[in-house]
């Protein structure tokens, strides 16, 4: 990166150098940018600052890229530049420059791949936040996987990140679901109960009902009152959420706080928000129940936040109280929230908060996950809780493997709907992205570990011999990564991660299929140090790598 920033340095100098000398006008506001080349013959970077000029200047922008490229000082990075059709600078930069941050990566280790666009901002991200009414199924899997190494991204890149799951634990769903428990306990405590309708029909509450039962010594002939009625409700979710604890881990998630819904309801902190947003006119009584004003700040409609029939909040009112605990309370500077696509229409909502407490839209992001559909052989899978067919997480893994699940649900925009091709996930081939990536950290290990019987010493071997094109294009891809990160960071995405270490992944086969890493011959011993030096710092690029998609790192397979 920053290479780029003296790419972009040198031109703009240049052009200013150029304005003061007359042979270009003066522009205000230009901004340079540098980017790589989708064609390696075209160089290492280049900029279309040409091109976006032309008009301004009223010049061609081959005119415009000789003046540019006349008065860059050749850095001594620089190899040479050249001006390409139809108005790009293209830079070549020396392999030295590429040697050195090889030794680096080698020095500073993930040092090397950090930046500061968090500025040490303190920053909350928030996923996953499913009712605890329940196992967690497939559909909640990818925003898992993508809050946690996205958390691994925005550390890498200078912000203070909090982790948090928000437990909706005093809703309208929790009543409803703590209602389906108690008929499921009368049912086995009372052998002449009939169940006719519930909420929640799902085998797991069955399960769940039995094991709460034996818990607090419940059986045949035992009769439920208010003390032992609050004791199942408390058991159930403490369950119920050491569950769901227990399959986030299984699939290497994990956060750093477990926020109560009901804590907002706590010292009336809940009412004191609702008062507060009267005393503004934010909130009125109509049939009884109390809405907020959403029509004043922009919404299409107002939205109830105390329902009439039992004075309790909405979604939508604690959510209020959420917000307003984040920003105002614990002073988030800024906040992610990930949410599945169904909360499409409840966004604006959020906004709409902030705007009602002053707060600057940008603290607030957003990234909403696509339906993900499942399929085994060609052949699409529905799964559905409301028909009692659901596939959990931990059935996932049990199937696929923990790898395969976080490698997928990483390698899509979270914007876009995927496939989950489950026969492909189990694949033992280069044919499954997860395996070929694995393969080769395996197979670096495998050269290692021959290194180190043979007694090689390469820690410090000379990497200026190695001028092989596969062995230049390999130390210019592992020094990519800290680009791949801020970019990451920067989009909030995640997939870019995923297709750096399959196109790494591919270098590397080449690489190895080219280029004889440990040679017997004596004339060779140089080269073989040479190489293996390379081998282990891809090593090491990888391995990080597979560490911030949260994947393991076989040494074998």
């Amino acid at each position: 990166m920053k290479i780029k920033r003296l790419l972009s340095q040198l031109v703009s100098d240049s052009i200013i150098e150029s304005q003061v000398s007359k042979k270009l006008p003066t522009i205000d506001n230009f901004d340079v940018i540098i980017d790589r080349p989708k064609i390696a013959e075209h160089g290492d970077f280049s900029t279309n600052i040409p091109l976006v000029l032309a008009k301004k200047c009223k010049m061609s922008p081959q005119k415009i890229a000789d003046i540019i490229i006349e008065n860059i000082s050749l850095n001594k990075s620089l190899s040479y530049v050249a001006f390409a059709n139809p108005g790009f600078i293209n830079f070549f930069i020396k392999n030295d420059y590429f040697y050195d941050e090889l030794k680096k990566i080698q020095s500073q280790g993930l040092d090397y791949f950090k930046n500061t666009l968090g500025r040490k901002q303190k920053l909350q991200l928030e996923f996953v936040s499913v009712n605890p009414t329940g196992p967690l199924h497939v559909g909640h899997a990818r925003g898992a996987v993508i809050g946690s190494s996205l958390y691994k991204i925005l550390k890498l890149s200078d912000y203070y990140v909090e982790r948090e799951y928000y437990i909706n634990d005093a809703g309208n769903q929790m009543r409803l679901f703590n209602q389906s428990l108690i008929e499921r306990i009368k049912e086995l405590i009372n052998e002449n109960y009939h169940i006719e309708d519930i909420s929640y029909p799902g085998e797991y509450l069955i399960d769940l009902a039995k094991d709460v039962s034996k818990k607090l010594s419940l059986s045949k002939g035992s009769q439920l009152n208010s003390k032992n009625l609050e004791k199942i409700i408390s058991l159930a979710l403490s369950i119920t959420i050491n569950n769901i604890k227990n399959t986030l881990e299984k699939l290497n998630v994990k956060f750093d706080s477990w926020f109560n819904e009901s804590n907002l309801l706590d010292d009336n902190f809940f009412q004191k928000i609702v008062k507060k947003l009267s005393d503004d006119q934010l909130v009125f009584i109509k049939d009884e129940a109390k809405w907020f004003k959403g029509t004043k700040l922009g919404l299409e409609d107002d939205i109830v936040v105390i329902r009439s029939d039992d004075g309790g909040p909405t979604y939508f009112g604690t959510d209020l109280a959420y917000h307003y605990n984040k920003f105002l309370i614990r002073k988030f500077d800024k906040v992610i929230n990930i949410w599945g696509a169904d909360h499409h229409s409840h966004v604006s909502r959020i906004y709409s908060i902030l705007k009602a407490f002053e707060i600057n839209n940008e603290k607030l992001e957003i990234i909403l996950n696509q339906i993900v559909n499942f399929k085994n052989d060609g052949n699409s899978l529905k799964f559905s809780k409301r028909n009692n067919v659901l596939v959990t997480i931990d059935e996932l893994i049990d199937e696929v493997g923990v790898d395969a699940c976080r490698f997928i649900f990483l390698s899509r925009s979270p914007d876009t709907q995927m496939d989950f091709d489950l026969k492909l996930a189990k694949l033992q081939s280069s044919e499954n992205p997860v395996y070929y990536v694995q393969y080769a950290y395996a197979r670096m290990c495998s050269i290692i570990r021959t290194a180190k019987t043979k007694q090689i010493n390469f820690s410090n071997a000379n990497l200026n011999i190695l001028t092989h094109n596969d062995e230049i294009n390999l130390i210019k891809k592992l020094t990519q990564l800290p680009e791949i990160i801020l970019k990451c960071a920067q989009l909030r995405q995640t997939h870019h991660i995923t297709n750096f270490s399959m196109e790494l992944a591919k270098l590397l086969q080449k690489f190895y299929e080219s280029c004889r890493v440990i040679s017997d011959k004596e004339e060779e011993k140089h080269l073989s140090a040479s190489r293996l030096r390379l081998v282990e710092n891809s090593r090491l690029v990888l391995g990080y790598i597979l560490e911030i998609m949260g994947m393991s790192k076989p040494e074998k397979m």
